[in-house]
Parts: C-alpha cells; sequence; structure tokens
C-alpha cells in the first residue's frame, strides 16, 4: 500500500515541477526576446514616477509615466486619459525619432516615461471647447510586465 502512494505522489511531484520548468522555461525565452528587441523589462524603472492617469492636474514641467500603442502614424495613449469636460486634448512626443528601437515594436503596447515639457490650450471659435495640447519629451521606453 505505502509502495503505491509513493508513486502516485511521485507522480503528483513529477508533474508539478514539470508545471513549474515549463513557465520558467516561458518566462526566460520572453525575458531573452524582449533583451534582443533593444528595450528592457520595466521592472522599477517607473517607481517613484506619477503616472499619467489624468489631464486635470498635469503639472508643466512635470515628469509621467504611461502605456502607448502605435496607432498607425503615432504613438498615443493606451487607455483614454481623462480630461475636462469640453476639452480635446493630444499628446506630442517631440523626440520620437531619438528612439529608432520604437519602429520595430508597433504591434506592442509599451511603457514610455515622459517628460511634460509645454501646455498650449485654445479656445475654439464660437464654441465652449477648447483644444489642449502638451508636448513632451520621451526619456526612456520599457516593456511593461504582463500581468
Amino acid at each position: 500500500m505505502m509502495r503505491g502512494m509513493n508513486r502516485v505522489h511521485n507522480r503528483r511531484w513529477a508533474a508539478a515541477l514539470s508545471a513549474i520548468v515549463a513557465v520558467t522555461m516561458g518566462c526566460a525565452r520572453r525575458d531573452r526576446a524582449i533583451e534582443r528587441s533593444g528595450l528592457p523589462q520595466c521592472g522599477e524603472s517607473t517607481k517613484g514616477i506619477r503616472e499619467l492617469d489624468s489631464y486635470w492636474e498635469v503639472q508643466v514641467p512635470g515628469t509621467y509615466w504611461l502605456d502607448m500603442i502605435f496607432t498607425g502614424s503615432e504613438w498615443s495613449p493606451a487607455n483614454a486619459i481623462p480630461m475636462p469636460h469640453h476639452h480635446a486634448t493630444r499628446l506630442e512626443l517631440s523626440n520620437a525619432s531619438d528612439f529608432p528601437v520604437l519602429a520595430s515594436h508597433q504591434g506592442r503596447q509599451l511603457r514610455f516615461t515622459v517628460e511634460i515639457e509645454a501646455r498650449e490650450i485654445q479656445k475654439v471659435a464660437g464654441r465652449e471647447q477648447w483644444r489642449a495640447t502638451y508636448r513632451a519629451r520621451i526619456t526612456g521606453v520599457c516593456v511593461p510586465e504582463q500581468g
């Protein structure tokens, strides 16, 4: 009886160990692919930097991080960023050309660290609407952790 229990226990242990090895190998492959891509994983790189999660209280100048996606012609926030009522807001990246590695990552979401350098707000003539443009300089780009 005891010998049969050991076999069952050993099979379960072997299955659990196989699963751990498979997950570890998958993570290692992903890490090597990211390494070869020229961009680091984010890890702690944005720690202490505020997320740009609202245009309500953006400080100019100020440093923020946000997840971005390539929309066919430019990098844009991956998620809608709340803004004041009756405003249309645009985030312009002044130095994207300084990061040639971005061209090979247009199909994935990336985390940008940006320094907001200027804000321009113009009222739309004859309407109760405003157009806000934030000019930002990219200071870093990394691959967000999957989770």
